[in-house]
């Protein structure tokens, strides 16, 4: 017979010294190849297992005082405690992982089991089953690694998501790691008030609700999270049954800087929920949704929200893509770069009800309109973005408003010939007629009211192009106050303007002097 292979096993030389005792610390080790020597006692104590504490895995035992025993005898020095491949730890009670200890299972690739309509998550193991009276709260410098945790009582596939309750893991503290885990059948997965600089990696999530975060004091990390319908996917008449899911992700009251990564969601009334939260920026992040249910939003950012950044997202069959409603913060505006959105036929791509808000690139298409804007004082800059197969408008000015800015670069895709894409609620920014007239440098087309003689036009610079109408009827001054006067008038044939009511002007700026182009 053959012997073995023992390619890839360990192997150690051990020597037994001369003792009046057999016990671990008077037998020694040497790895092969190596020159150290230790003793079996110290290689012993490198990891700790639960089963040394009397966890039996079995799935029935309550586990929770034995593996808890494990984690206590770190002590303040920490360490990493381990499981055994098929374990499965029933959990009836609540269990913490204390300070600078990491509780690390053997499901280093966590995802859907065979198919989409069996997932027989029961069968696995590494897996965490856990009361839903019950939380797994993390301390400060925890980690939790590579488990499948799951709430007590559940059948796979679950029938629906009715009997999801409790909250899987607490954030107790501060730098807290979690990775490579796979959390169903829970009201909520991982709750946190008031810490800071987590950390959490590489998820898979069925839960009513996924990751809620509130207070970050300082930067959260967030990072390739699936919240999708793992346990519940071969229930029946799904698409109605996930209508009552809640929210995958959700920041609330203070995200300081969070960045937001790569992350999911799909069958979830809400995808993103940002509430008063500060510059958070969430980087090619989708939220999918079935049959636009009414009320499902990808992105909702709401309240005291400032400094969001939406960059390279997706939001896909949401009754509303992007929803924004916050306070107006001077600078402080909602931006998106290169977004997308897509399948919104019952509403809009993105619906702005309160706020200011910059739209750079992306595409907007199969929706009743692109973007739609509801208040008046939300200042609304698009530039650069496709708004193509829209049933209604591209930009719908729900509410007059001359705080909308449109760049000559937007493409509105297969839109008809004939057909207006922008409704007539844009209007016109109005300013009186003065002497001396102060516009804004964001508008290149303006209309002046009153009578007044206009001398000089401030905020000009060169090559900026500026359209005047004029509502009643008044004078342009050429050249009053020569150079001594920036921002003059250089009018054609060197004489003054004397404009009729719908009268336009226009002018360039070389950085001293408005220029005429053509009046009319």
């Amino acid at each position: 017979t053959a012997p073995p292979n023992l390619s890839g096993i360990e192997v150690m030389v051990v020597q037994v010294l001369p003792s009046s005792s057999n016990s671990a610390s008077n037998v020694t080790f040497k790895q092969a190849g190596s020159s150290t020597q230790r003793t079996v006692q110290v290689k012993l104590e490198e990891s700790v297992s639960v089963a040394d504490f009397g966890a039996t895995g079995d799935g029935v035992t309550d586990d929770t005082a034995a593996i808890q025993a494990a984690i206590d005898a770190l002590g303040a020095t920490g360490g990493k405690i381990t499981t055994t491949n098929d374990g499965k730890y029933l959990i009836d009670g609540n269990l913490t992982i204390k300070t600078s200890v990491s509780l690390v299972g053997n499901s280093i690739v966590m995802g859907n089991v065979g198919n989409n309509t069996t997932s027989p998550y029961g069968n696995a193991g590494s897996a965490l089953i856990l009361n839903s009276s019950a939380t797994i709260t993390m301390q400060s410098d925890s980690a939790l690694q590579n488990f499948l945790i799951y709430r007590k009582g559940m059948n796979f596939p679950a029938s629906n998501s009715a009997g999801f309750a409790g909250t899987a893991i607490t954030i107790g503290g501060d730098d807290v790691f979690v990775d490579g885990c796979m959390i169903l059948g829970f009201d909520q997965a991982i709750f946190s008030d008031v810490h800071q600089r987590m950390r959490f990696s590489n998820l898979n999530i069925d839960c009513q609700n996924g990751i809620k975060l509130e207070e970050v004091l300082d930067i959260a990390y967030l990072n390739n999270i699936h919240c999708w319908p793992f346990a519940t996917i071969g229930e029946p008449a799904k698409p109605s049954n996930w209508a009552d899911r809640g929210t995958a992700y959700h920041f609330l009251n203070i995200g300081d800087w969070s960045k937001i990564t790569n992350c999911f969601s799909y069958g979830y009334l809400t995808g993103f929920l940002l509430d008063s939260v500060n510059s958070m920026t969430l980087l090619s992040c989708s939220a999918d949704g079935t049959n636009a249910f009414a009320g499902s939003t990808g992105f909702k950012i709401i309240n005291g929200c400032t400094d969001t950044r939406l960059v390279f997202c997706q939001a896909a069959a949401q009754q509303t893509g992007y929803y924004f409603d916050t306070d107006t913060v001077a600078n402080q505006p909602s931006e998106m770069s290169g977004c997308y959105a897509w399948g919104s036929f019952q509403n809009d791509s993105i619906l702005i009800d309160g706020g200011d808000v910059t739209i750079r690139g992306g595409i907007l298409r199969q929706s009743t309109n692109c973007v739609t804007i509801k208040n008046a004082n939300s200042i609304v800059h698009i530039s650069s973005a496709r708004m193509t197969d829209f049933t209604s408008l591209a930009v719908n000015c729900f509410v007059s408003t001359d705080n909308v800015y449109l760049s000559d670069d937007i493409d509105f895709g297969a839109t008809a010939a004939g057909i207006n894409p922008v409704n007539s609620n844009k209007t016109v920014k109005q300013y009186a007629t003065t002497a001396n007239l102060a516009i804004s440098p964001n508008d290149n087309f303006i209309e002046v009211t009153g009578t007044a003689t206009v001398d000089t036009i401030a905020s000009g610079w060169t090559g900026r192009f500026l359209i005047i109408r004029s509502a009643a009827g008044n004078t342009f001054t050429h050249g009053a106050g020569g150079g001594a006067s920036p921002n003059h008038l250089q009018l054609r044939g060197g004489t003054n303007f004397v404009a009729a009511a719908g009268d336009t002007l226009s002018l360039i700026h070389d950085g001293n002097a408005w220029y005429e182009v053509s009046r009319r």
